[in-house]
């Protein structure tokens, strides 16, 4: 059935399927540690995600036992004091489950939120909710009322009437933690609403996907219920590509993830296509070498190859990776920082010239905490010397044809697609 699904999914959907976790996560985090790290919400997702990423069929008893058993295992021996048990946000992984049939969502979503609590509440919410990722990571629309349909007459028209109120109502007013899940909800939808959705300008280095930080930013100060709610549907709506990257750099939690695994959790829920990394990275061994950047010693330009050999072809001194295309696990040492980006080089990018942007920021970030970066693509002649062009210009003040020149220089067999191009020139306006 997934198979079905994944083959056809574009880039843009996959990107958006894999912000749900991601956003859930940071929300979380923001909302709570304000460290980078998940607490309740997201550790009660992780199990009903494992399974889904087994492609183990969340209707069968036997598979919901499987949640319970490793929930009361989380609970008995991790689960932080005061953990709130919440029952909405654990059915997410329902959603990108059931991608091709949201009838069997419905009834998916109520059977896992009845697992945690008997709350008619409770089962509404996660319905509705896993019904709008749905909607969102297949066109980009964060429509809450998508599942109304899957509800009673009654509580259909008790949701909606809720729904109106989050419109018209600011982020405050749902603030209490205490409200329950239809609070939670609405305070989630409110900050969302209320957010403006900034106009593109990306010389000004403004985005419409900044949108998702801004409103989860808004939903963590409402509610530490709202801010994975929001950022769930933030993430479906924007994709995992919207999430900064300094969020992403410190993202981890129980037990013992961090971002790029959530990523791999959502690839394999809605059935992996990691085809860049199936045409062969072992193809990519006798291509070009690192090569420093021209206006920076300490960042490395490159493909995945030298990975595979790290020891022979990755300088000693590298510590962060920041990997612009999908990278076999295989490739990463445990000790080295890494940036998890894939930006798209054949396909469309939902976020083209934030992710640029944002990948340098993260570069300079990891620089300015004194760490040597190795940016790579696949064969290290598009996408990363598009970066390091971008990284170029705004280290040295210079526009952005003399970077592209300068890199150019050291990588001559460089080959940048046109698109990017025109989303350096955009970048380089101001």
């Amino acid at each position: 059935m997934r198979d079905n699904v994944s083959a056809q999914l574009t880039s843009v959907q996959r990107d958006h399927a894999c912000g749900v976790l991601l956003g859930i996560a940071a929300g979380d985090a923001l909302a709570t540690t304000g460290s980078g790290e998940w607490t309740d919400h997201t550790a009660m997702t992780i199990p009903v995600a494992e399974l889904a990423a087994l492609q183990a069929d969340l209707r069968r008893d036997a598979v919901q036992d499987r949640i319970v058993e490793r929930w009361d295992w989380w609970a008995a021996t991790v689960e932080p004091a005061g953990a709130q048990h919440p029952s909405v946000v654990p059915t997410a992984p329902v959603a990108l489950s059931f991608l091709d049939d949201e009838t069997a969502l419905a009834q998916t979503a109520r059977a896992i939120s009845e697992l945690i609590r008997d709350d008619p509440d409770a089962g509404d919410a996660s319905v509705l909710w896993c019904a709008a990722l749905r909607h969102a990571v297949l066109t980009g629309s964060p429509d809450i009322r998508s599942g109304l349909g899957h509800l009673d007459p009654d509580r259909r028209a008790r949701w909606a009437q809720r729904f109106d109120a989050a419109e018209h109502s600011p982020p405050s007013a749902f603030s209490a933690d205490s409200g329950g899940v239809a609070a939670a909800v609405q305070g989630a939808l409110s900050a969302i609403g209320h957010t403006p959705v900034p106009d593109e300008l990306p010389a000004d280095e403004v985005f419409r996907a900044d949108h998702l930080r801004l409103a989860l930013e808004a939903a963590a100060g409402v509610s530490a219920g709202a801010a994975p709610i929001a950022g769930g549907l933030l993430g479906a709506t924007y994709g995992a590509s919207a999430v900064p990257a300094e969020w992403r750099l410190t993202l981890r939690g129980w037990p013992g993830l961090r971002t790029r695994d959530l990523i791999h959790l959502a690839d394999n829920i809605i059935g992996n296509d990691d085809r860049e990394v199936f045409r062969g990275h072992s193809s990519t061994w006798g291509k070009p070498p690192l090569r420093r950047h021209p206006h920076d010693e300490q960042v490395w330009i490159g493909g995945v190859g030298p990975l595979a050999q790290p020891a022979q072809y990755v300088p000693a001194g590298v510590d962060a990776i920041v990997s612009l295309c999908p990278v076999a696990d295989g490739y990463l040492r445990s000790a080295v920082t890494h940036l998890d980006v894939r930006l798209a080089g054949d396909g469309e990018n939902a976020n083209l010239d934030f992710m640029l942007l944002d990948t340098v920021r993260a570069v300079e970030q990891l620089r300015g905490e004194g760490r040597t970066v190795f940016v790579h693509s696949m064969l290290g002649t598009g996408r990363a010397p598009a970066v390091a062009s971008l990284y170029g210009a705004r280290r040295q003040g210079i526009g952005i044809e003399e970077a592209l020149r300068a890199v150019l220089e050291v990588v001559p067999e460089a080959d940048i697609d046109n698109v990017f191009l025109a989303a350096l020139h955009r970048l380089a306006a101001a």
